[in-house]
């Protein structure tokens, strides 16, 4: 579903949205791990773990450029550049339908 509040750039770049929630985790976990010193605790052991498993998860996902994908995607559904800024509001129902197949495009690349 189109989310109104955003635009057409942004609402495109949520097919992203999971592996950069994961990035977030990654980094808050990552700053516990430094500010702790309980380095024997089951706490610190199961940090670790979730570190790892993450890390794991991001590497398998490859360096991609969201930015280059999305504007890659938009362009090859007829989007205009000038089109990223704009409300998806503007959009009319066909359009709209485009920016939901450029997510699925988005998330589904192979």
């Amino acid at each position: 579903m189109v989310d109104n509040q955003r635009n057409l750039f942004e609402e495109a770049s949520q097919a992203f949205s999971e592996v950069l929630n994961m990035q977030i985790l990654l980094d808050e976990l990552n700053e516990q791990l430094t500010a702790r010193t309980d380095y024997e605790s089951d706490e610190y052991s199961k940090i670790i773990e979730q570190v790892s498993e993450l890390s794991e998860k991001l590497y398998s996902q490859g360096e991609i450029n969201f930015d280059a994908e999305v504007e890659k995607i938009l362009l090859g559904l007829g989007f205009e550049r000038q089109d990223f800024q704009r409300p998806t509001s503007e959009f009319s129902g066909g359009w709209r339908m485009r920016i939901e197949l450029a997510k699925i495009l988005l998330k589904n690349p192979t």
